[in-house]
Parts: C-alpha cells; structure tokens; sequence
C-alpha cells in the first residue's frame, strides 16, 4: 500500500499508483468487490491489536461506478449477500470504510444507499451531489470543497459524516463550528466559541468574528462564493430555540438600527447584500397559520435596519402542532371522497366552517397532507408536500399504529427551498430521489397492517405525481 512501510520506499510505491491509476480501463463488467475485501482484511487483520491499543484506525476508500460483481462479471442477489459477508468481517476490524461513488446511475446508487443504511460506511456522492444533500438538512452551511475532501479522504470527524443525514442540533452546531474555526493551538491558548444554548447572542458574535477571518468557500447550490455560515439563516432556524436557557436576551441589538455592535456578518462586498428570495407564492399561501412568517418589526424613527431575514417559528422553537391541533385549524372532510358529493344532504354535511371539523379516519388525514384546502381538488406543492411528511407518521398522527420504519424517514428543513429556478428545482430532485428511496416497496418492512401499508403507498403516490407535475424528471 502506498505510504505503509519504509519512507524510502515512497517514491517506488507513487510510481506503482501513477501506474495503475493511467492503466485503468473503466466501464469494466467485472468488479470483484467482495474477494477485493476479503484480501484487505488479510492484510489489515495483522496490525489490528496495535491500530486499537493506539486508538488508531485504518482509513480505506473505494472509489467505484458500479455494482459489485464475481470474478466473472456476474452479478445478483448471490453476489450481493457475499459482498455484505465481506463488509461485516471487514467492520470488525478498526477501519472506517469511505465510497465514493463516481456515476449517476440510479440503479447504483440504489445499492450502495442500501448498503449504507445497514453498515457503518459513508457512501459519497460528488461534491455538487453531497452540497445539495447538506442544505436540504442544514441549510445554514456553505457546503465548501475542503469538506468534501476531508470526507472523501475519512479524515473528517464522525459528524460531519452527518451533515447530509440530519438537521444538526444546538450541541452539534457548537461542536461543528468550534471543529472548523477553532485551531487546538488556539484551543489551548483558551480562544473557545460560547454554547448557543448557555447565550445565543454571545454565540453569534463570536462567530461572525471567527468568519471574518475566513476566505469566501465557493457554493455549489448558489453557484457564488458564500460566507461558511449564513448567520441570518441560522438564526432564523435556531435563534429562538425552546433548548435555550433563560440567559438575558440582547435581541434589539442582534437585529437592527443604530447598536454597538451586530451579530451578524458585515459583507466585505455591497454585492453581498441580499435579501432572501420570496418563496414561490403557491408555497408560502400553502404553509400553516402556525408557520406564516410575521413581519418584521418598525424601525424606530431616525433608524434604518439593515435587510434581514423575517423571523419565523421552527421545530427547534416550538412543537410542530400536532395533527388535532392542525385540522381545527384547516380541516379535511372525514371521507376522502365527501368533497365530490353533490345534492342537499352531502350540501348540509360540509356547510359548517372547515376550521371546525378534524379527520376521523386515515383517508382524511392523507387528503388534508396531500391537497388543498378547502376544496382538496389541488396538489399541495413539492416541497410542502415533503417537508410536511413527518406529520404523517405517530404520535402527530393518531390514524395509525407507530412502526419503527418511522424514524428512518430523513426531514427535511423547510428553509432549504426558499430559492427558484434551477436551484429549487435541483433541490427538489435531490429531495424526492430521498423520499423514494425511503418509500420504494421494495424498501419497506414486510409487517405493515394495512393502514401503513395505504400510508406509505399514499405518500409513494401523491409524490411521484407531484413531482411529474413540479420538476422535469429526466
């Protein structure tokens, strides 16, 4: 292996990899992964005992543009389950296994999106492909290059292995940015990022002091240069959060007109200055009272204050109102099908005021998800449509039994869709290609009762169509 043994051997061993890498001949129909592991983990096995006494690990990355085959370019279930036999007696060892996918084919990164929910592996995407995972999560973060390579490398901690898996927490938001700003001899020299949830405001100074010091990572979903962290965005999403402690608040002086400092960061450049774009209009008609964005405060008179960010309510703020709470305010007809009805009698059942009745069954909770109200003829769109998904699922919706498929469902932040065009349009695909993962029938678990099995078949359905009506698939 390269850079194993004895450093005179260096340049010998760069000469055999310059060797192999220009005499590789891709689109092969022979990929032996399975015996390939099986000759590593002979290799590895040896030094095991000392990687672990040292508390060391050994590093291995796969790069790959297709499915595993035998020897003789066969492939299959056969196949399959004798390369996840070699993936479980690799993982015993102190190795941390990194794939890089090199191809967009659907059928590929099918299988190894599999494989990477059933083993501790981060399987990789290109970095435009992981960018757009990462904001779909936390839209908050510049997704720059040099991320992409520590993990294409495994040298970055285990979480940012989990920055396009998950919305980060205030815990991790701390963690992740004291990792990126923070150098340990500055650590030692006691230079340290305050808690968000000890003191926000604290937290955000310090680090617009912290980015200032910091070039402008390129941004692969806006297509510019971005600072690494949209402190409006963050705070949008995490300012207010219900975790926070009671610590005095310095709110007007975060936010506005004329203050001894602000907290967010000053752009070197006037082209920087940008106000958020508007959602498309049939997406902010479409949210919950509850999440309408208020707006934001007068400036006091002589005061200007600068463009930001409205200030609306998050998960992290409040509850998501349960689905009780949800149909008193926009209710859906009990029967999926009583919106249709037509004479006096059907007339008298749906002439009392919609923010009165509540779903009584599953049918009615899926139409209130899926359409409009209040006539439920109209699609919701996409990105309501997957952002609102956990609302589906118990203890928000008591129409069907908990199950714990339910929690693999990866959620989506609502942010992550305030562009348009190319950007949201991508955005969404990336989104549904993830929900369909989750939902495919060959996916689900085999002891659904009918009622999860007509809920995950409806959200399947009414996705697939939405997306056909939103986005041009290719």
């Amino acid at each position: 292996g390269l850079c194993w043994g004895d450093p005179k051997k260096l340049p010998h061993e760069r000469e055999q990899a310059k060797h192999i890498m220009n005499n590789i001949v891709l689109n092969q129909n022979c990929n032996p992964l399975a015996s390939t592991l099986r000759k590593i983990e002979k290799y590895i096995a040896p030094a095991a005992q000392n990687l672990v006494k040292n508390k060391k690990k050994m590093i291995m990355v796969i790069s790959t543009q297709g499915v595993p085959s035998d020897e003789e370019g066969r492939t299959g279930a056969d196949v399959n389950k004798n390369l996840q036999r070699s993936l479980v007696r690799l993982l015993k060892l102190p190795v941390k296994l990194v794939i890089r996918l090199c191809t967009d084919d659907e059928k590929v990164l099918d299988f190894w999106n599999t494989l990477d929910a059933q083993f501790e592996i981060d399987v990789l995407d290109d970095f435009w492909g992981e960018a757009m995972e990462v904001y779909l999560h936390n839209p908050w973060l510049t997704y720059g290059i040099g991320l992409h390579r520590l993990r294409e490398a495994g040298l970055a901690l285990d979480l940012f292995d989990d920055m396009d898996e998950k919305e980060f927490d205030l815990d991790q938001i701390h963690q992740f940015c004291t990792q990126l700003f923070i150098s340990d001899r500055e650590a030692r020299m006691g230079v340290h990022l305050p808690h968000p949830r000890k003191d926000w405001d604290a937290f955000v100074v310090s680090l617009k002091e912290l980015l200032k010091r910091e070039k402008l990572p390129w941004n692969p979903v806006k297509r510019k240069r971005t600072p690494w962290i949209d402190l409006i965005k963050l705070d949008a999403l995490h300012g207010r959060s219900k975790h926070m402690s009671s610590a005095p608040r310095r709110r007007a002086s975060m936010m506005g007109g004329h203050q001894r400092h602000s907290s967010f960061h000053t752009p070197r450049d006037p082209s920087e200055v940008k106000l958020p774009v508007r959602r498309q209009q049939s997406f902010a008609a479409s949210r919950q009272p509850s999440f309408n964005r208020p707006a934001p405060p007068a400036a006091a008179s002589g005061q200007v204050n600068p463009p930001q960010r409205p200030r609306r309510a998050t998960v992290n703020d409040m509850q998501r109102p349960n689905m009780q709470q949800t149909f008193r305010r926009n209710s859906a007809p009990s029967n999926i099908n009583s919106v249709r009805q037509s004479g006096v009698g059907s007339e008298r059942q749906v002439s009392e005021p919609a923010s009165m009745a509540s779903p009584s069954n599953l049918k009615g909770v899926l139409q209130h998800w899926s359409h409009q109200a209040p006539a439920y003829k109209t699609l919701q769109p996409l990105q309501k449509l997957l952002v609102d998904v956990p609302t589906l699922f118990p203890p928000q919706n008591n129409h069907v039994e908990a199950h714990e498929y339910y929690s693999k469902w990866k959620a989506f932040s609502e942010d992550a869709f305030d562009g348009v065009g190319d950007e949201l349009n991508g955005l969404l695909k990336r989104a549904a290609r993830k929900a369909k993962f989750f939902l495919h029938p060959d996916k689900l678990p085999k002891d659904l009762n009918g009622d999860q099995s007509l809920l995950f078949k409806t959200i399947w359905d009414v996705l697939q169509e939405s997306e056909a009506a939103t986005i041009n698939v290719s």
